[in-house]
């Protein structure tokens, strides 16, 4: 019995085997042809996106400090020069006005008086400069207290319009402290943008770009590279990029998303492939396959995007001149495939 049961073992081993071979005997072998990478200098698209502001925008704040006893305007408001937008309470501030000049009125008298006892050779010299000390302080006094009245209202510098509300009524604020954000109509408007550190270095004043906002769809703008920043933000990592826009005389208003191309002007060498080469592309990244080994396995690697044109796909990252990539064939690979090039 334990001979019957060693000889079916074995026939099952057998089998075993020679199943394997004809498995692997009978895998596709994916027919492919192959191309060599050649590098070429290219001017690089940066794509980014950013929000539309008026270029002369500008935050308005009170000149002194206070309770706000008014706000006239709301969000998307549109105003003319000089009108009034907020003001504080002048209780404290018009008091404050009423006793600097009672103040400066004692001092004026208290200095007549050491003047004619210096005169009399009653009151020193050191008396009579106190008094004069103290009549200058108290002008001084009266003219902060006026300065603060007269600013304790803000109007609008131009026409615009009131982009952002800051503060509310009967809110202590100090002096500085931004209560609109104020947009002039009568001015051009700018894009800002976030760039990332491998982008801005690539990115020179006065390159050109194209801007598509989602106002209006159909249209695309044009637009040229006015400031690059200097230094990243401290929360987002990137760098803040200024674009001129031209309006084609649309109607453009703060705040409205734009999808940005920009065109560097400065060239980078790139290896070009065919658009059949690349594989599941997802924005600036891909895959290509290049064959590994003599017996038809393939590699996979992931490549950087950084150019689209005609045909023709440039690679920044990941491939190197002069390296045999897959071209004809590769839609139909993975990494298990078995090709056999037949260039």
């Amino acid at each position: 019995m334990k001979k019957f049961f060693l000889g079916i073992f074995t026939i099952l081993l057998i089998t075993s085997c020679n199943k394997d071979k004809i498995d692997e005997s009978s895998k596709t072998v994916i027919p492919v042809r192959t191309i060599k990478v050649v590098n070429e200098f290219i001017m690089p698209v940066i794509e980014t996106s950013g929000k539309v502001q008026s270029e002369n925008e500008m935050k308005l704040s009170f000149k002194t400090g206070g309770l706000i006893k008014a706000i006239y305007v709301q969000e998307g408001d549109a105003v003319k020069a000089g009108q009034v937008l907020a003001e504080l309470d002048l209780s404290e501030i018009s008091a404050q006005v009423n006793q600097a000049r009672r103040g400066l009125e004692k001092a004026k008298r208290d200095y007549s008086r050491a003047e004619n006892l210096y005169g009399d050779s009653v009151a020193t010299l050191e008396q009579l400069q106190n008094a004069e000390t103290a009549l200058s302080v108290a002008q001084s006094n009266l003219e902060i207290a006026e300065f603060n009245l007269k600013y304790s209202k803000i109007t609008a510098p131009s026409s615009g319009v009131i982009l952002k509300k800051l503060a509310e009524i009967n809110e202590l604020v100090s002096n500085g402290f931004p209560i609109f954000l104020f947009g002039n109509t009568n001015g051009n408007f700018i894009i800002k943008a976030g760039v990332t550190d491998k982008d801005i270095v690539r990115i020179s004043v006065n390159d050109k770009a194209e801007i598509k906002l989602d106002a209006y769809p159909n249209v695309v703008f044009s637009g040229v590279v006015k400031k690059t920043g200097q230094f990243a933000d401290p929360y987002s990592g990137t760098y803040e990029i200024e674009i001129s826009i031209n309006s084609k005389g649309y109607k453009l208003i703060s705040g409205f998303v734009a999808e940005i191309k920009i065109f560097s002007s400065q060239k980078q060498k790139a290896g070009r492939i065919p658009v059949e080469s690349l594989k599941d592309a997802n924005k600036n990244k891909g895959f290509i396959f290049k064959v590994k080994d003599s017996d038809g396995s393939v590699e996979k690697l992931e490549v950087e995007i950084c150019g689209i044109k005609n045909d023709a796909i440039y690679i920044c990252s990941g491939i190197k001149e002069n390296e045999e990539i897959i071209t004809e064939g590769a839609a139909y690979l993975n990494t298990d495939s078995k090709v056999k090039v037949i260039n």
